[in-house]
């Protein structure tokens, strides 16, 4: 009889610790965003699905950060308010931000054409930001030396908005798959043209093909 109320307790107990870890899952969200300061010590977070964060508890000082900083949150709500949030952030990486480069032949060799992945839902815009998720390939336990994205712009081009994203992997070995997150500016691209803009992205996709993303922007 003993026996088999230590078995119950175990088991009874491995649901609850079940239970509570799904319920602590399910309670974390992730998501990209762009700060807006409010004041000294006062911001709030645009989402890019649209909703606006009010963090209430952070594990760094609002000091770290600046007004337009991209940052991929991952947070636990503590209320709902419409289209507004309060949350408590858990953790919180800055994005990395780069300015689109003019395409220009003298830069090919140091821009790089390493191959590159980018899912089918790996691209979006957002608060004048063009996004990319890739996954890419290095070094293993770790990235033996650091790579370089870039987006260089067709300047020539007439019918819309003709990209090329470029990977320099600096030779690092091609050991383990890697994933990142970089944003553009191209609210100053976009402004300039009559709305839906044809917006084309062409990438290395392996090491002896290239891929072309295509979509309008509204």
């Amino acid at each position: 009889m003993e026996k088999n109320i230590l078995k119950l307790t175990i088991v009874f107990l491995c649901v609850l610790l079940f239970a509570a870890c799904k319920d602590d899952y399910e309670d974390h969200y992730q998501g990209y965003g762009m700060v807006n300061m409010l004041g000294e010590s006062s911001y709030q977070i645009k989402m890019d699905d649209g909703y606006t964060l009010h963090p209430k508890e952070a594990p760094f000082p609002s000091s770290e950060l600046s007004d337009s900083m991209r940052l991929n949150l991952e947070y636990s709500i503590l209320e709902v308010q419409d289209s507004s949030v309060d949350v408590k952030i858990l953790r919180a990486m800055e994005i990395l931000t780069k300015p689109v480069i003019a395409y220009d032949t003298t830069l090919l060799d140091s821009i790089g054409n390493d191959p590159i992945k980018i899912s089918d839902s790996g691209y979006w815009i957002a608060h004048g930001f063009l996004n990319f998720e890739f996954v890419y390939a290095g070094g293993y336990p770790v990235v033996s030396v650091k790579h370089m994205i870039n987006l260089l712009q067709h300047t020539d081009h007439n019918d819309g908005l003709l990209f090329e994203f470029r990977h320099n992997a600096f030779k690092d070995r091609r050991e383990q798959l890697y994933t990142g997150v970089v944003s553009f500016p191209i609210s100053s691209l976009l402004d300039d043209l009559p709305k839906p803009v044809k917006i084309k992205v062409k990438y290395h996709d392996t090491n002896t093909s290239d891929r072309t993303i295509e979509f309008n922007y509204q």
